[in-house]
């Protein structure tokens, strides 16, 4: 006689492992998502993202430098000369013949320190004015010491997206190279020359890579800044503009070479996405 057929337990699944199957299952598709290539839009410039060891050393070595600062009766007629311009900025305003003099009282005074304590005793100046930026910013100084201090600055900060209603919103680095290069600008220097690699990345970078309003023309002279400065995202960030102004050339060699360096799968769908507009 034969023996009957043994039909098959039905498998079950507990609730718990219904749930473990469906993540599972989710997280497979998600990466697969990030592995298969597909176009995707240009859209977002890079973030600034800068070296936390190189601000650091950046902050320790301007800190030095403002302990050097000349103290001698040519360094004090050019504080006074800097004091006297940031007041006049957030006067009840002047004359031009008053403001010629002023100007001209600021020219004299920065050169005649410059002869007598070169570039290095600038910076230095520089350097023990912004020893004193976080409080003025803060509000820690008289109303008679913060005009003389930060002048028409706040209104900067303002203009620039670093600050909305009075709060400053950038980050201190940023806040800093932007006081360092209003600073030089004043005394008829290039803004922002003299400043570090990575406070020039700061600098430059915001304006390149902020999303606050920023003429074309100016962006793009503060993205090549910031690529001269060696600034994180710096090839992307032209990459995309290139994309953007049509320059098909300069996008796709950008773009590639940057796939072949890094690997990147977002670079990756980015080239694709390019490939489109230029096929």
């Amino acid at each position: 006689m034969a023996s009957p057929a043994v039909k098959p337990k039905a498998s079950t699944l507990t609730p718990s492992g219904a749930r473990l199957m469906i993540t599972i299952t989710v997280g497979a598709c998600a990466a697969l998502l990030l592995v298969v290539p597909r176009p995707v839009p240009a859209r977002e410039l890079p973030p600034l993202a800068l070296d936390p060891a190189a601000i650091d050393a950046a902050l320790e070595a301007e800190a030095a430098r403002a302990a050097l600062a000349p103290r001698d009766e040519v360094a004090t007629r050019l504080r006074e000369q800097i004091a006297a311009r940031n007041r006049a900025e957030v006067g009840p305003g002047e004359a031009p013949e008053a403001r010629a003099d002023r100007d001209r009282a600021l020219e004299e005074a920065a050169g005649a320190f410059l002869e007598r304590h070169g570039e290095e005793g600038l910076r230095a100046v520089r350097a023990e004015a912004l020893e004193r930026l976080e409080p003025a910013l803060a509000g820690a100084l008289s109303t008679e010491d913060e005009e003389a201090l930060l002048g028409s600055f706040p209104r900067m900060l303002e203009r620039y997206g670093a600050a909305t209603e009075g709060r400053v919103t950038a980050p201190p680095i940023v806040v800093r190279a932007l006081f360092a290069a209003r600073f030089d600008a004043m005394l008829g220097r290039e803004p922002a020359a003299s400043l570090s690699d990575v406070e020039r990345q700061a600098y430059w970078g915001f304006v390149a890579l902020g999303s606050h309003a920023v003429p074309a023309e100016l962006r793009g002279r503060a993205l090549r800044e910031y690529a001269s400065a060696n600034g994180p995202g710096a090839q992307e960030a032209l990459a995309l503009a290139a994309l953007e102004a049509g320059r098909e050339l300069e996008t796709m060699s950008t773009i590639e070479a940057l796939v072949a360096e890094t690997g990147d799968l977002r670079l990756r769908n980015l080239a694709l996405e390019a490939r489109r507009h230029f096929p």
